[in-house]
C-alpha cells in the first residue's frame, strides 16, 4: 500500500501524473489515487499521465 499525494490515504493502485505547473510544483511526478485523478485530469493543461502503480 502506498499513500496519495493529495488526500493521504492508502491504496493498492496509484496513477502516476504530473497534474500542476512546475512554479507550483515541488515535484515532478507523484502518486495519486483514481478519486484524486478524477478532480485534477479535467480541463487541466498540466495533466500528463505517466503510469499505473500496482502493490
Amino acid at each position: 500500500m502506498k499513500k496519495c499525494e493529495k488526500c493521504r490515504n492508502e491504496f493498492n493502485t496509484l496513477y502516476r501524473v504530473k497534474y500542476l505547473s512546475k512554479h507550483y510544483s515541488k515535484k515532478d511526478w507523484v502518486f495519486i489515487c483514481k478519486v484524486c485523478l478524477l478532480i485534477v485530469k479535467p480541463r487541466n493543461d498540466n495533466y500528463t499521465y505517466g503510469g499505473t502503480w500496482k502493490g
